[in-house]
C-alpha cells in the first residue's frame, strides 16, 4: 500500500489474493497530484516491501545468533518469537535502512534507561487514564468491582484485579 504525501490518497500495490495491481496508476498519479501538501513524494521502492533473498550462509549465522541469545542470557527458547523483540530488531534495521551502518551499542541502553522509560511511560498512562475517567466520574457512570481470585496453584501469590466499567 502507497500513500501520496501531497493528497493522501491510497493506492494499493498488491490485491489481497496477491495479485498485482501495477504502478502505473501511482506513477500517473504523482505526475499529476495538485495536492497542498509539500512534504515530497516516497520513491516507490520506500513504499512496496521487497522480499529479500538471504544466503544459507547468513541464515546459519541468525541462527547461531538465536541459540547464542537464548543460552548466554538464560532466555527461553520462546523469547526470540516474541512480538517485542522482533520490533526491536525490525527498529533497528529501519534504523540502518536510514542511516547506513551503525554501531548498536550506540543507541542500545542499559537497564537503568529502560526503567526509567518504563516509568515514565506509565506516569504518560496514568494521566491520559485519569483524563478519560474524568467526565464519566463527574457524571457518576463508573463503576468499579474488584477481585481476588486466586487459583490453588497460585496461593502464595495473591492476585488483585481490579474492573472498570462505563
Amino acid at each position: 500500500m502507497c500513500v501520496c504525501n501531497d493528497c493522501l490518497r491510497v493506492y494499493l500495490y498488491k490485491a489481497p489474493d496477491g495479485a498485482s495491481y501495477g504502478t502505473k496508476d501511482l506513477t500517473d498519479h504523482i505526475r499529476n497530484c495538485k495536492g497542498s501538501n509539500s512534504g515530497g513524494q516516497q520513491k516507490l521502492m520506500q513504499c512496496v516491501q521487497k522480499k529479500v533473498v538471504i544466503n544459507k550462509k547468513e541464515i546459519a549465522d541468525v541462527k547461531q545468533r538465536k541459540v547464542a541469545y537464548c543460552t548466554e542470557g538464560y532466555h527461553s527458547f520462546r523469547s526470540v518469537e516474541h512480538s517485542g523483540l522482533r520490533d526491536l530488531l525490525q527498529t533497528f534495521a529501519d534504523l540502518g535502512a536510514k542511516y547506513g551502518e551503525f554501531y548498536v551499542n550506540d543507541v542500545m541502553f542499559g537497564r537503568n534507561v529502560v526503567s526509567r522509560e518504563t516509568y515514565l511511560m506509565s506516569l504518560e498512562l496514568k494521566a491520559s487514564v485519569k483524563e478519560a475517567l474524568k467526565s464519566p466520574v463527574a457524571a457518576g457512570t463508573v463503576a468499579l468491582s474488584g477481585s481476588v481470585y486466586r487459583r490453588l496453584s497460585e496461593e502464595s501469590v495473591p492476585r488483585h484485579t481490579c474492573y472498570v466499567g462505563n
